[in-house]
């Protein structure tokens, strides 16, 4: 299941410390997961999410 708990299925995806393969059972896990779906979401509205990165 490595990696299988983040697929995307339609319009739903899953995000948290749990979906993290380098970080599982850590903050830093769910923060990266929710961080790669939202990029997903924004690029699916065709919105550059380049213009939200940290400078």
């Amino acid at each position: 299941m490595a990696g299988a708990k983040k697929e995307r299925v339609g319009n739903l995806f899953v995000a948290g410390e749990h979906c993290s393969l380098e970080a599982q059972g850590y903050m830093e896990g769910g923060c990266a997961s929710g961080e790669e779906a939202a990029r997903e979401i924004l690029q699916d509205l065709g919105v550059n999410s380049s213009k939200f990165d940290p400078p």
